[in-house]
């Protein structure tokens, strides 16, 4: 058993993922794609993109 086949490894790798694509969101969105469209490009929940959104534009206002 190899460490990338350990449960810590997929969860971290699985984590580090999501977060990517998180980051691509409002990137997309700013190219007027709607949320919808983001969401099944990525492979995201509706709400996770909303949410991703949400915390780019807190980021952006501080």
């Amino acid at each position: 058993m190899s460490f990338k086949d350990t449960k810590v490894y997929q969860e971290a790798f699985e984590e580090g993922r999501l977060e990517g694509l998180r980051q691509s969101v409002p990137r997309l969105l700013d190219l007027a794609l709607t949320i919808e469209q983001v969401a099944e490009g990525l492979g995201l929940t509706i709400n996770q993109v909303q949410n991703a959104k949400l915390y780019h534009d807190g980021i952006q206002i501080k």
